[in-house]
């Protein structure tokens, strides 16, 4: 038997076991590695507005708070914002269902010298109705998808704790990765850990600024 071969076995089968070991790993560990994904996309996404206050004299652990403070603040509003309007669109527009589907009615019995009856239609938005019944009962399936909210909360504030250090120690994690590579490696990876930083905020701040801008012609 030629020498390599024990090797190649061996190394087969440890390649196959690191590989089963990886795979065990990921699937224990995989709310965790998706809750650093999350907050790593947070991280690139917040660095730009962090730098630009960390440029005009902020430090930058202040600086992370305040603009993860802000953010909080515009997705509280805009969530509040839109489940206010949720309610009251669909209740209004089970409160004039009726109506409507009476005004339709009488709209095709003229024009097509038709017989039709919506009766039992319009009773479905009459009290008693479901569909009645599922506007009045959609603020408490709001309270209970709130409450259902609350039991990620964990996960949500181990999101924004990762999201602080990676922003607020961002120059020393990318000196500590770049201090194991070699000097061309450092300068490339460099580039791109940018280029993602300046691409990712840039999108965010130009998608948040057309949406602001909207709402207010609207």
């Amino acid at each position: 038997m030629p020498r390599w071969v024990p090797r190649a076995i061996l190394l087969f089968f440890n390649v196959l076991i690191g590989f089963g070991i990886t795979w065990w790993l990921i699937i224990r560990l995989r709310t965790l590695l998706v809750m650093l994904l999350v907050a790593l996309f947070l991280s690139f996404a917040l660095e730009p507005a962090v730098n630009w206050l960390h440029d005009r004299g902020w430090r930058r652990g202040p600086a992370t708070l305040t603009v993860m403070l802000g953010l909080f603040v515009i997705v509280g509003f805009f969530v509040w914002a839109m489940g206010s309007l949720l309610v009251d669109q669909v209740t209004a527009l089970v409160d004039e269902a009726p109506r409507y589907i009476e005004n339709t009615e009488e709209w095709i019995n003229e024009t097509f010298e038709a017989e039709v009856d919506a009766d039992d239609l319009v009773n479905e938005f009459q009290e008693g109705g479901s569909a009645r019944d599922f506007a009045t009962n959609l603020a408490g399936n709001i309270v209970s998808a709130g409450a259902t909210v609350v039991t990620v909360t964990f996960q949500a504030l181990t999101v924004l704790l990762f999201t602080f250090y990676l922003v607020a120690d961002g120059p020393r994690l990318r000196r500590a990765v770049l201090s194991v590579l070699r000097p061309d490696r450092q300068r490339e990876v460099l580039r791109v850990w940018e280029i993602a930083i300046d691409k990712t905020g840039g999108y965010i701040y130009s998608r948040g600024l057309l949406a602001f801008i909207s709402a207010l012609f609207h």
